[in-house]
């Protein structure tokens, strides 16, 4: 019975940290776009107009607080793996996903000007 769950436990660990890794390459990858694209991104508050825009990404904001408050809450009392997997493997997805969520909730303030250009020209298409 110990050597199974020594096995369950290793799995466990192994599926956290090939998350965390994939987690981390789309945290980097979205940083690089942005430090990229920095030129073409402005405040929120400039994109006068452009209520719906603004509207959805305050409620992209909203999502993401809520999400980052339920980070921990998950880790503490949900994940049914918390007592069998590596504390480290654990506290290095709880960062990477704190990382990606803050973020986001920076750049929540920017919008680019391509997604003003292409979301008005979506929605004009799809009505």
């Amino acid at each position: 019975m110990e050597k199974n769950l020594g096995e369950f436990a290793q799995t466990f660990t192994q599926g956290i940290w090939i998350g965390t890794g994939i987690f981390a390459a789309l945290f980097f990858l979205r940083l690089y776009l942005v430090i990229k694209n920095k030129a073409s991104r402005k405040w929120i508050t400039a994109a006068k107009g452009e209520w719906l825009v603004v509207a959805l990404k305050f409620l992209f904001l909203l999502g993401l607080l809520a999400f980052l408050a339920d980070i921990p809450v998950w880790f503490i009392t949900v994940a049914t793996f918390r007592p069998i997997a590596s504390l480290t493997a654990q506290h290095t997805f709880i960062f990477v996903l704190v990382s990606i969520a803050v973020m986001e909730i920076i750049l929540s303030f920017t919008v680019s000007e391509s997604l003003i250009q292409q979301f008005i020209k979506r929605i004009l298409f799809l009505l």
